[in-house]
């Protein structure tokens, strides 16, 4: 079970979205979710969410086999277009205009289970 999660993912023209999920030391147990979007508007940010369903989350990515990724993809015959990065505690990932496969269903878990903005289809 991770105690931090960050994610965000934009690009020229295309503007940015960021998440992270930190879990906070009360007794609780519960985590910090911070949603920022430069197009969206997240109110309510930050809150708490249930450690339950983080750990619902953690498990859909080990599903996934986002812990196995590569760490890094990158297609260099795209000069702009959209970029990412991923930490998991200690563990980052990154891309540019190159997505490992799962990318798009760990995307769905993050709007589904949090509200995440909708993203295109990177697959």
């Amino acid at each position: 079970m991770f105690k931090t999660f960050k994610f965000n993912v934009g690009g020229y023209l295309a503007g940015y979205d960021e998440i992270q999920l930190v879990a906070t030391e009360d007794e609780d147990q519960k985590y910090i979710l911070n949603i920022k979007s430069l197009y969206e508007d997240m109110p309510n940010m930050p809150k708490k969410v249930s450690k339950l369903l983080v750990e619902l989350f953690d498990q859909k990515l080990d599903e996934i086999g986002v812990r196995n990724w590569d760490h890094n993809y990158i297609n260099e015959a795209v000069l702009d277009g959209i970029q990412w990065d991923l930490e998991i505690d200690d563990m980052k990932w990154s891309g540019s205009n190159a997505f490992p496969k799962g990318f798009d269903d760990m995307i769905s878990l993050l709007t589904d289970l949090f509200g995440f903005p909708e993203q295109s289809l990177y697959e």
